[in-house]
């Protein structure tokens, strides 16, 4: 299975500064399954990788965010929910996150689910998930360091990381069970390229990019003259 390498633009970046990475991504030779998300919507279909909207509406009617209708048109069918520096800076709650997950279920959008915010992660990421019936649909999990996401450097250890992946995957493969969903679980974070062969080593499906420009177009490049696989 390839393994899956997400970059989030966010909103530092211009529209054109966007667009012109969008294009050079577009013309490269990454060998992983690639979702880049911008902060305008873009249609799907231009491009060789899939793209993500940043947020998504929660149920009901509401201003600024896009409804998963939106996504369609465009031909999104993936969407950040509940990104570490919304839950931080905008307070977006648990209920929030729910409501947003559930939208995404009918609207034939796969969610991309942050959480890491505390340091009970199998706590934070139950209260997200339990009770949700998926119905066999496929969700993406970000499992994120805060402070490493909000400084974009590296403040943690893999091995300390990799002890959180042996309680999280347990959790998951009895969650997916329960709630019926398929998963893939990605890692971000002040993630380095020297480091993303061993986060896939240790048994993650993916990383997870921020906005930094040196920092995508460092990994792009990385992820141009090698292959992982998972």
């Amino acid at each position: 299975m390839k393994m899956l390498t997400i970059f989030n633009f966010k909103n530092k970046l211009s529209i054109h500064e966007q667009l012109d990475l969008l294009k050079l991504f577009n013309e490269g030779n990454v060998k992983t399954e690639l979702i880049i998300s911008p902060i305008i919507p873009v249609n799907d279909n231009e491009y060789s990788f899939s793209i993500a909207s940043q947020n998504i509406a929660i149920k009901g009617r509401n201003v600024g965010d896009l409804t998963c209708e939106h996504l369609n048109y465009y031909n999104i069918k993936y969407a950040f929910v509940g990104h570490l520096e919304r839950q931080k800076f905008l307070n977006e709650t648990k209920d929030i996150i729910r409501s947003k997950i559930k939208q995404t279920i009918v609207g034939n959008i796969t969610p991309i689910i942050c959480f890491g915010k505390n340091k009970n992660y199998i706590a934070e990421i139950h209260q997200l998930l339990s009770g949700i019936q998926f119905q066999g649909k496929e969700i993406i999990i970000a499992y994120e360091i805060l402070s490493a996401t909000l400084s974009g450097k590296k403040d943690y250890s893999l091995e300390e990381i990799s002890n959180h992946l042996t309680m999280l995957k347990r959790y998951l493969f009895i969650s997916s069970q329960i709630y019926n969903f398929k998963y893939k679980l990605v890692f971000g974070g002040g993630v380095q390229c020297k480091d993303i062969p061993e986060i896939i080593k240790l048994g993650f499906d993916g990383v997870l990019i921020g906005d930094r420009t040196n920092t995508l177009l460092e990994v792009f490049n990385f992820l141009n003259q090698k292959e992982f696989s998972n």
